[in-house]
């Protein structure tokens, strides 16, 4: 089954306060618009977050709980995984 990603969409918001010369809030809005490309799951956050912090090689045990780590994994080229194995 192949899943359809989300066309981008636009939200806008309000800014309600903006300082003032003297320090003290002054009441007026600002829009400024958002940009949602696509909400990510548990497993696409993680990926993330390995390589916003340079990881490029990944050590694992596919299984269970993890499988989608693995599915987001796969369709990520810049990770490399080694499969790990327990020789007993």
């Amino acid at each position: 089954m192949k899943h359809s990603e989300p066309t981008p969409s636009a939200a806008t918001r309000t800014i309600t306060q903006t300082p003032s010369a003297n320090g003290t809030a002054k009441m007026g809005t600002v829009d400024t618009t958002v940009t949602v490309k696509k909400e990510l799951n548990g497993g696409e956050i993680l990926i993330q977050g390995l390589l916003d912090q340079g990881v490029d090689t990944i050590f694992g045990y596919p299984g269970g709980v993890v499988l989608g780590i693995y599915d987001s994994l796969f369709k990520t080229p810049q990770l490399r995984h080694i499969l790990v194995r327990h020789e007993q």
